[in-house]
């Protein structure tokens, strides 16, 4: 299935230079995607990279830096905000504004990075969760923007999220419960 994903946008790709969202769950393939577009010449744009203060478009990098005080507070908002939606509830109009305005963020940095390569197809990668949000950054991001929506079992994510989170706490010395320890 990613190789014939992989085929019809890289294909679609030849007219004009392309935008597109990868969304979906923690460990349904977002980066796996974007990392194979990245091979076929797109530039990957990880967001959780954006909202963590490290470079989007650069290698994924599990040690993150300080944190800017904007950065903290994009995380913590993020955090609230899908928390409420994963348990059945309406998130506060000002918490959703807040991360709206994250995502808008984020948008305007990937037209950036567009303008400076105008020859060149980006892959955003993030989990967008809410119709909503998926609205506005559809508007931000306008005409070139096409989404794509990852799903998979909830076994077979935890199992992935699980082999991941072991895998960052390899990289930092760390051993899964000291590294689910760091977490706010």
């Amino acid at each position: 299935l990613k190789a014939v994903l992989i085929q019809v946008l890289v294909g679609s790709m030849a007219a004009q230079p392309q935008i597109v969202f990868i969304d979906g769950a923690s460990g349904a393939g977002k980066t796996t995607l974007a990392l194979a577009l990245k091979e076929q010449g797109w530039i990957a744009f990880e967001g959780d990279n954006f909202f963590s203060g490290t470079d989007p478009i650069g290698d994924m990098d599990y040690n993150t830096p300080e944190q800017s005080e904007q950065h903290k507070q994009w995380t913590k908002d993020s955090m609230s905000f899908f928390t409420t939606l994963w348990a059945g509830k309406i998130p506060d109009a000002d918490l959703k504004e807040r991360v709206a305005v994250g995502y808008e963020t984020m948008c305007s940095a990937v037209l950036d990075v567009g303008q400076k390569n105008p020859e060149k197809s980006i892959v955003i990668t993030r989990g967008v969760y809410s119709n909503d949000l998926r609205a506005r950054v559809t508007e931000k991001l306008g005409p070139k923007l096409k989404w794509v929506f990852l799903t998979s079992s909830n076994e077979w994510l935890g199992e992935k999220i699980e082999a991941r989170f072991v895998g960052q706490a390899a990289s930092m010395g760390k051993t899964l419960d000291e590294f689910i320890g760091t977490w706010p």
